[in-house]
């Protein structure tokens, strides 16, 4: 399954949408910053996918 132009098992793929769906869903500042920090470390864990910050 495709991510944002990576392949994933379907799993992975399907909880890195949900996150995306979640955060632009978020009101609280609070709650976008701690959901972006889950959906980094989550990403930090899949096998294979290098982190980097791009600017």
């Amino acid at each position: 399954m495709q991510w944002r132009g990576i392949t994933l098992g379907h799993a992975d793929a399907a909880a890195l949408n949900q996150f995306d769906i979640d955060i632009s869903k978020a009101q609280a500042p609070e709650a976008r910053t701690w959901l972006l920090q889950n959906k980094a470390e989550f990403i930090a864990l899949i096998p294979g996918i290098e982190v980097v910050k791009v600017g």
